[in-house]
């Protein structure tokens, strides 16, 4: 919080007259500087406050702003009438370090939003949106940071810098004062106090002076979980269910977006690692209903109803509700009801793909960890009539996109492939980094035999042949009259449009 001309940012606390009214210190950047809080943990002896404020130790570069978790103990009575009184004794911060490693880190420095403690490889850890600086290159990770982690950074070495225009190094274990700065009073180095109140000045001073610790936290795998760097929307919201599934033992991440979107994905957390699969880019906002005053698509809040099986999506305007998951939408296609790998659907002997509650003990199929790798066909006829009998749902909730590992984005029509080199305006299908050119038609691959004259595309070394049409893939069987593509061991058929790769998803 603040001061009432938010000039002060301040972390406080009051309990009544039995005990006194604690703050950070006032107007001083190494406690605070320019912060924004996003939440707060009550944790073992201590709350944990998450936040995002520009990193005083990098101040030669300008306003660099850092993601920090800060410390106090919930026993802090404060300081002696000397040093701190009033002021937090036990305050200590450290910087998140959510980034790619390599030859050169690629960082993402903002924090968005965080999770409450929760479970992750059977030891307690929070799960974070991050983003990039502001005027960085626009990109998105989720970041996971075990408990015991974040303790550990704040048993480590303090950081110092001797004098403004000095670097900032670690201060040397022997210039740290007993009991450790930090500690709450009755516990670790500190247990002969009673009270915070009596402290010695010495530990007092140095907490005073020196509250950020110089090693930062290392996040799970020392990697992201997740990324986000193809879109030029960032991601500002989680939620999590860690028990998905008729077994409960399978975590789903929910991520909202500054586009109105939220990103459905499936992490993995097995022998140690921690993974992820995006299932689902579905567009959430619904303008006739939230664009009243023409305020903006970005996702402020997500929280999960379990026992109702749905997502709340809060904007700035409105607030929608959303299934977690539309395996109905599969209908009586087992193939690509358990090539979705959506932990919340399964096959059922019936003949249907259904969505069943936690615990559920019927006999069913599911195939999460393989998913479209086992079960790459589809069974198109029965998709498309199951999509146009649902046009009022997808009215509704958006227009959902099931991603199996193609790229594929709304609005793209058939299909969509971005990551192959799809523009707009590029016609059917032009893949630039397969050598198309503009005027080519539909699709002209120089590189692989394309000969003026031959059409759209002449793959003389694939069975085209000169009168075949638009394109004539005997080997891959085409017939005249197809259209303009016709792969029919790829399950193409007359008036499905210009091209649907059904195994493709």
């Amino acid at each position: 919080m603040t001061d009432f001309l938010a000039s002060d940012a301040v972390i406080y606390r009051s309990l009544g007259e039995s005990s006194p009214v604690l703050r950070t210190v006032k107007y001083d950047s190494k406690w605070l500087r320019e912060p924004h809080f996003l939440h707060a943990i009550e944790y073992g002896n201590y709350v944990y406050f998450f936040f995002s404020e520009i990193a005083v130790e990098y101040t030669s570069l300008g306003k660099v702003v850092f993601s920090r978790v800060g410390r106090v103990c919930k026993n802090d009575n404060g300081g002696s009438p000397r040093v701190l009184e009033r002021y937090w004794t036990s305050f200590l911060k450290a910087r998140l370090n959510c980034s790619v490693p390599g030859d050169s880190f690629f960082y993402f420095d903002v924090l968005q939003s965080l999770t409450n403690v929760l479970q992750i490889n059977h030891r307690p850890a929070v799960l974070g949106v991050f983003t990039t600086q502001a005027n960085s290159i626009t990109g998105s990770a989720v970041c996971a940071f075990y408990m015991d982690d974040i303790e550990k950074s704040f048993s480590g070495k303090f950081k110092e810098q001797k004098n403004s225009e000095s670097a900032w190094t670690p201060v040397p274990d022997e210039q740290v004062p007993k009991p450790r700065p930090g500690c709450c009073a009755g516990e670790a180095s500190a247990g002969s106090f009673k009270s915070s109140t009596t402290f010695p000045d010495d530990t007092l001073t140095f907490i005073k002076s020196f509250p950020l610790m110089d090693e930062s936290v290392a996040s799970v795998n020392h990697r992201p979980c997740f990324t986000r760097t193809t879109s030029r929307f960032k991601l500002t919201q989680i939620a999590v269910d860690t028990a998905a599934g008729p077994n409960k033992n399978y975590t789903v991440l929910f991520l909202g977006s500054d586009n109105g979107h939220v990103l459905k994905v499936l992490t993995r957390t097995e022998n140690g690692s921690f993974n992820s699969q995006l299932l689902e880019d579905i567009d959430i906002y619904n303008p006739n209903k939230c664009n009243v005053r023409g305020e903006d698509r970005r996702v402020l809040g997500l929280e999960l109803d379990r026992d109702h099986h749905s997502l709340f999506v809060a904007f700035s305007s409105c607030v929608i509700r959303v299934p977690l998951s539309r395996c109905a939408d599969y209908s009586t296609c087992k193939k690509s009801c358990l090539a979705s790998r959506d932990p919340y659907c399964v096959w059922l002997r019936s003949g249907s793909c259904s969505t069943v509650s936690p615990g559920f003990k019927g006999p069913y199929e599911q195939d999460v960890e393989d998913g479209y790798y086992q079960h790459p066909d589809t069974c198109h006829d029965v998709l498309a009539t199951t999509r146009r009998q649902n046009t009022a749902a997808d009215l509704a909730y958006g227009h959902v996109l099931r991603l199996v590992s193609c790229g594929w984005r709304p609005g793209a029509g058939v299909l969509w492939l971005a990551s192959w080199g799809w523009r707009p305006g590029a016609g059917v299908l032009g893949l630039a980094s397969w050598g198309w050119r503009p005027g080519a038609g539909v699709l002209g691959l120089a590189p692989w035999g394309w000969r003026l004259g031959a059409g759209v595309l002449g793959l003389a070394s694939w069975g085209w042949r000169p009168g075949a049409g638009v394109l004539g893939l005997a080997s891959w069987g085409w017939r005249p009259g197809a259209g303009v593509l016709g792969l029919a061991s790829w399950g193409w058929r007359p008036g499905a449009s210009v091209l649907e790769l059904v195994s493709w998803g």
